[in-house]
């Protein structure tokens, strides 16, 4: 994943924020980033940063397994496709956070290339249904999109089709018809 290659983690990641969607209002984002900054002095963290020159785009917080989850992850805090008013509350609270925690990694990226990242995320995990608690739908297989038997019955329709004088290539046969448009007559040819 792109995120694993920009900060070269091999922890999972998450993001705060439940969906894409979310990322605009980032309630998740402010509430838990309100949170840590109570205790940030207190405790130092394992953090990672993006930026695009003195702009945070996104802080990553290293959470190490416990009795609860058994796994090491990363926490993803991202402002940048908030509402203005949001993205500025975002990164005031960022900066306050950097103030008592040096990031282990602070990586310029554009903004492009981080929404790019974002992007990723959500969509492996829509495509993973891991965004879906309740899902109770097994993924889609290759096998029911491309459907041999689809493909045999339109080729039969096309064949079909082209011995009734309509062709894809843009030729139309003569059908005997006078004073009508060619065209027509190969869809009359068609009905008939």
């Amino acid at each position: 994943m792109l995120l694993h290659e920009l900060f070269d983690i091999e922890e999972d990641i998450y993001f705060v924020e439940e969906s894409y969607l979310a990322q605009r209002t980032i309630e998740r984002t402010l509430q838990y980033l309100n949170g840590i900054l109570d205790v940030s002095e207190e405790q130092h963290m394992q953090l990672l940063r993006a930026r695009e020159g003195d702009h945070t785009l996104g802080l990553l917080i290293f959470n190490p397994a416990d009795e609860e989850v058994s796994v090491d992850f990363w926490s993803v805090f991202t402002g940048s496709l908030a509402l203005a008013p949001l993205k500025k509350e975002f990164e005031a609270i960022a900066n306050s956070l950097l103030i008592s925690n040096i990031p282990e990694k602070d990586v310029e990226i554009s903004s492009e290339k981080w929404r790019d990242a974002v992007n990723e995320y959500y969509s492996l995990m829509l495509v993973n249904r891991n965004l879906c608690p309740v899902c109770t739908f097994k993924p889609e297989s290759y096998e029911s999109v491309f459907s041999e038997k689809r493909v045999i019955r339109v080729t039969e329709l096309l064949d079909l089709l082209q011995k009734k004088g309509f062709y894809f290539g843009g030729r139309l046969s003569h059908t005997g018809t006078t004073g009508t448009d060619e065209r027509a007559a190969g869809f009359s040819n068609m009905e008939g």
